[in-house]
């Protein structure tokens, strides 16, 4: 069952059901807490504009505060993603903060009710992705992140529950001049498989700590 809510922030993080970042309780691969304020704000600033106060400096359903130069920064960031004709006409073209809960998702004979909210999503294709800032400078240093911090696998669990046979990260550098990274997943290719193969040595762990599951 494929159930397309908006429930909005608050409620999409009381919601029981298990989502990605559930899973990763599971490990210590977590980004540094800098990384996850300053992503945070340039998600807003780059996918919903509307929920950012530029004076006072928040987010609207989080309690960071920032500089003005910490805005200036993700501004000149979404700058770099909008010159990207691709990246753009794909963000134009999709609904951004896609909720979707689902029941009974298969992890490698582990059942869970799971929950996800795509950046991104498409609806003519039938998939869509993730935005994330990186301190990288080169496409292999995104890649390493890609690995180090487990965005194959988060994408396999999104596309477990939305039936999506592709999916694409878009990373943005934050280092001047601020390069876009572009990585596209696809079913059985190297990193969908990887991702596989984390998730489901993840889900054998969330059953041995969640035996009713």
């Amino acid at each position: 069952m494929n159930r397309h809510i908006q429930l909005g922030e608050s409620a999409y993080r009381a919601h029981p059901f298990t989502s990605n970042s559930d899973f990763s309780k599971l490990h210590s691969r977590y980004l540094p807490m800098d990384a996850l304020r300053f992503g945070t704000l340039f998600h807003s600033v780059t996918l919903e504009p509307k929920t950012v106060d530029y004076i006072q400096g928040t987010v609207k359903g989080y309690d960071y505060q920032y500089t003005q130069d910490e805005i200036r920064h993700t501004m000149r960031m979404n700058a770099a993603v909008r010159r990207d004709s691709f990246v753009a006409s794909l963000l134009n073209s999709s609904s951004v903060e896609v909720e979707m809960y689902n029941l009974n998702t298969d992890f490698a004979g582990t059942i869970i009710d799971t929950k996800r909210k795509y950046d991104f999503w498409n609806y003519v294709v039938g998939w869509g992705g993730d935005l994330k800032s990186t301190s990288a400078t080169t496409e292999q240093q995104f890649l390493e992140d890609v690995d180090q911090y487990d965005y194959d696998r988060a994408r396999v669990f999104y596309a477990k529950g939305s039936g999506a046979r592709r999916d694409f990260i878009v990373g943005v550098s934050k280092v001047y001049p601020h390069k876009i990274f572009k990585v596209f997943m696809q079913q059985g290719c190297p990193l969908w498989k990887r991702g596989i193969e984390k998730g489901n040595a993840l889900a054998i762990e969330f059953r041995e700590r969640n035996p009713l599951f």
